[in-house]
């Protein structure tokens, strides 16, 4: 007698703008509980339906994998399906505690009398068929965990982020500025370096909350404006509509990665300040 159920996932986590590019794998222990030989098997399976239809395959990440498989092992506890028991932190919290960087999660859960059965159900449905042909993700993880004649699986869907040295992240964003300008016909300004932007990015972090006025009593800022972004190069509708007054001279730029409660998986918390020289009365955006 056959088996089947299904259950899936699917949302854009709250950051501004998106990425591109892919994160070294790190490796991390798998469950005894887990069947990792079934996860591959699934993984084959599913990147073969990708790569069918033309779509980039995804590739294997150890993290989103041990995730899936702690959620697997209570399926098979509860013997039954669901995106969240009692007591356990909701899909984007699971995997913030592996230290993955995205901006997109999914996820598929099932339970069938076998892998190749499983994948059929899932490409069957679709909801499910939706998150394993997306090409919104990059990256996938399976966790398969067997009880008597059942295999309990969740498959995790991501689209990571690339890890990028803080000096980086605000030279893409100085670059991207100096380019909107070129764009707009606005004169050529000279980026200043300045610490405190970064430490005011960083306290906006830790306080969760954009704060621009904390760099309304730099000398001459007349434009303040705080994002949070995943993009470096991505420019908020505030920048990008910004239109500067021609005594504008300079501007600087501070740049933070961290997590919050408002972002579990982390984002880059922005300073943009423009100023000209002397003295002026500022204002923030």
């Amino acid at each position: 007698m056959r088996t089947r159920k299904l259950c899936s996932l699917s949302g854009l986590v709250r950051v501004a703008g998106t990425a591109f590019a892919v994160l070294v794998l790190l490796g991390v222990g798998m469950s005894q509980d887990a069947d990792q030989s079934a996860a591959r098997r699934l993984f084959q399976l599913l990147n073969q339906e990708r790569e069918k239809a033309g779509l980039a395959a995804l590739d294997w990440d150890d993290r989103l994998a041990q995730a899936a498989v702690d959620h697997s092992k209570l399926l098979a506890e509860y013997k039954r399906l669901s995106h969240q028991f009692a007591g356990e932190p909701a899909l984007r919290q699971r995997l913030a505690k592996y230290d993955i960087r995205l901006n997109r999660s999914g996820e598929n859960v099932a339970y069938d009398n076998s892998i190749e059965s499983a994948h059929t159900g899932l490409m069957q449905s679709p909801r499910h068929r939706d998150n394993i042909m997306s090409p919104n993700y990059n990256a996938a993880g399976i966790g398969v965990v067997k009880r008597g004649n059942l295999y309990y699986v969740t498959q995790n869907f991501a689209h990571r982020l690339p890890e990028l040295a803080i000096d980086d992240v605000e030279r893409r964003i100085a670059a991207s500025v100096a380019k909107l300008r070129q764009q707009q016909g606005l004169r050529r300004l000279a980026r200043v370096e300045n610490a405190g932007l970064r430490s005011m990015a960083c306290q906006m972090a830790v306080d969760d909350q954009l704060q621009p006025r904390l760099a309304q009593g730099l000398p001459g800022a007349r434009h303040f404006i705080a994002y949070t972004m995943t993009d470096p190069e991505t420019l908020p509708e505030q920048v990008l509509n910004l239109r500067t007054a021609s005594s504008i001279d300079r501007f600087g730029v501070g740049a933070c990665f961290e997590r919050s409660a408002t972002y579990p998986n982390g984002v880059y918390w922005v300073m943009l300040v423009f100023m000209q020289s002397g003295d002026a009365r500022a204002t923030g955006s």
